[in-house]
């Protein structure tokens, strides 16, 4: 860790209006660039620490403090369903009524969660609002959990282990993207990838980012 001189001097090198800060153990990055090239050298010793974290337990405790960390789940599901109430459902129902034959109605709602984890927002919002939840979540362990835990939900659920920065799936077949407090797991290139290939399909939702561990 540099000293408070040493860290001033550090700066003072750069001109105050490029990106640069520190990471949590003191690292200086003088710009945007150089955080992300040593997140990229660093890329598969950082993702292999990360699986061993969430494969001992993540935060601990039981299912919904291992992913979050403290008791607050409920808290942040409501928070999910009001947006999604207010803000999501009205805009993805106009687009689905917009695709659809004026017979057919309102086609059911297709969704997609990534980095489901245990499958805390499938059983906690996405069950009650959607026909179908696919699943995607990269620890085995946490996967085959989730089986267990979503049994309960309204909606069908179907599973995948796999990154999510390399899932490729078939897009179009769901009307809604949900990403929820697993960005910070990623490499700044995954996520912007990641974020990427989600842009094509009707709706997605992203919340939760908190600093990389």
């Amino acid at each position: 860790m540099l000293s408070a001189e040493a860290e001033l001097e550090f700066w003072e090198r750069f001109n105050s209006a490029q990106i640069r800060g520190s990471d949590n153990r003191g690292r200086l990055y003088a710009s945007l660039e150089e955080l992300m090239a040593v997140q990229e050298e660093e890329k598969a010793e950082y993702y292999r620490m990360n699986d061993e974290w969430w494969t001992a337990g993540g935060c601990g405790g039981d299912d919904d403090h291992a992913m979050l960390g403290d008791e607050r789940s409920e808290e942040d599901l409501q928070a999910s369903r009001t947006f999604f109430d207010g803000w999501l459902r009205p805009r993805l129902e106009a687009s689905l009524l917009a695709a659809a034959s004026p017979l057919e109605g309102l086609p059911p709602i297709r969704a997609m969660d990534v980095g489901a984890g245990v499958g805390r927002v499938v059983r906690g919002v996405l069950g009650e609002r959607c026909a179908l939840v696919h699943l995607v979540e990269a620890s085995a362990m946490w996967s085959e959990r989730s089986k267990a835990y979503v049994c309960a939900s309204a909606c069908a659920c179907t599973f995948d282990v796999a990154r999510i920065e390399a899932y490729l799936p078939s897009l179009s077949s769901y009307e809604l993207v949900w990403v929820q407090g697993c960005l910070q797991d990623l490499t700044d290139l995954d996520v912007i990838q990641t974020l990427t290939k989600v842009r094509c399909v009707r709706a997605y939702a992203f919340s939760s980012l908190c600093p990389m561990r």
